[in-house]
């Protein structure tokens, strides 16, 4: 027996290590997209969508519990190293956790429209609970009380753009750039 032989893993082994490997690439992939929202001037929610694509690949590649450890990951590390707070929360409040939350709930209810309307509500009540937030905490109160409804209306254009986005992204992802990576 020679030394490859000796030091290669049987197949069922590589899984764990593959996974990992996975968690790791992506949750430093999506880190270093949040920590770019602080650095370029524009650009910032398709930089916020960006670490919510890493999340969704190691949904993709493994499962949900590993994407909801990179999205906690993310996060966490998101929190301490990027000086912009507001595009971590938006990251952490929904965009992170919407490809796992969208996977669970196609899995779980088989009606289109329930499963979307139900999101619907869940973006509308996190992005209203952060406006209210983010206006106590950075914008005192410059912004009017009624702001919010004036927001309403962009924020379902842009709930209707991540439905859209998310599923063609990761299209291109499966057809085009899956098959040039070595974890296959």
């Amino acid at each position: 027996m020679n030394a490859a032989e000796e030091i290669s893993l049987p197949a069922a082994d590589k899984r764990p290590v593959r996974s990992t490997a996975l968690l790791a690439l992506f949750t430093a992939l999506g880190t270093a997209f949040l920590y770019m929202t602080a650095l370029l001037p524009t650009g910032r929610l398709v930089l916020i969508f960006s670490a919510a694509l890493a999340v969704a690949v190691v949904n993709r590649e493994t499962s949900e519990k590993e994407a909801a450890i990179s999205f906690f990951l993310i996060f966490i590390l998101s929190i301490i190293f990027v000086p912009s707070k507001l595009s971590v929360l938006i990251f952490g409040s929904y965009l992170g956790h919407f490809p796992i939350l969208k996977t669970i709930m196609a899995k779980h209810w088989s009606s289109f429209w329930t499963s979307f309307l139900l999101r619907l509500l869940l973006f509308n009540l996190t992005m209203g609970g952060l406006f209210f937030l983010s206006r106590s905490l950075f914008f005192g109160e410059s912004l009017p009380s009624n702001s919010f409804i004036l927001i309403l209306p962009v924020l379902q254009i842009v709930f209707i753009a991540l439905e859209i986005a998310l599923p063609m992204a990761m299209t291109i992802y499966e057809e085009h750039i899956r098959k040039h990576l070595l974890f296959r």
